[in-house]
């Protein structure tokens, strides 16, 4: 069995590591992630993300954004739910060229939502989703006020985090407190498995704009 080297390094990151280090951790990441994280940790948060999409997101022609699409492991649980229009967007150049092997995804490209704007239109898309983005060096909760940006009035967003980085406390209160602005409506909030294989469980939110 491979070292768990890339997953612990990640665990073990703090808030204030640069973009540029997260890329290349990622980069060197992008070979062995499928097996590593899927394979022999059981990651369970693209198929918690797809399974909840079709209870909230009915049409197939729906457009959706993959942020943090990675190998893009995410996207084809989406896909195989029947969506037919995904984009995805990463910050490692690495994930996204495993990622566009799929053939999948309609548009793929960089992003870093640490320093926004992206490359994407006010409103372009009907829902996006953000599998494992929310975490300890990597998108502070904050980062919802881009993604909100994209996303159509009405439209959805599910994301993720797991149990060490929803301790912390500032995502869930940010989604709380765009609530209670009426930016959004908070549609689901459900624990379960996140890392079964590192014993970690997490949080999936479903979130609708207003």
């Amino acid at each position: 069995m491979a070292e768990k080297k890339f997953l612990d390094k990640m665990y073990s990151l703090s808030d204030d590591v640069s973009s540029d280090q997260i890329a290349e951790i990622y980069d060197e990441w992008a070979a062995s992630y499928d097996s590593e994280i899927v394979d022999e940790l059981g990651y369970a948060m693209p198929n918690r993300v797809a399974a909840m999409l079709p209870t909230l997101l009915e049409t197939p022609d729906a457009r959706i954004l993959d942020i943090g699409c990675g190998t893009g492991v995410s996207g084809q649980k989406i896909a195989e739910r029947g969506y037919r229009h995904i984009d995805g967007c990463d910050i490692s150049a690495q994930m996204l060229g495993k990622a566009k092997a799929l053939n999948l995804y309609e548009r793929l490209f960089h992003a870093d939502l640490g320093a926004p704007p992206i490359d994407v239109a006010d409103a372009s898309y009907d829902a996006v989703t953000v599998v494992g983005a929310f975490a300890y060096g990597h998108l502070k909760a904050n980062a919802l006020d881009e993604i909100l940006r994209v996303v159509v009035d009405g439209g959805l967003i599910i994301l993720t985090t797991n149990d060490h980085y929803y301790a912390e406390g500032s995502l869930d209160a940010y989604i709380m407190q765009l609530d209670q602005q009426d930016q959004i409506v908070l549609l689901a909030k459900e624990h379960g498995d996140h890392m079964p294989g590192k014993d970690v469980g997490g949080w999936v939110y479903a979130l609708g704009k207003n």
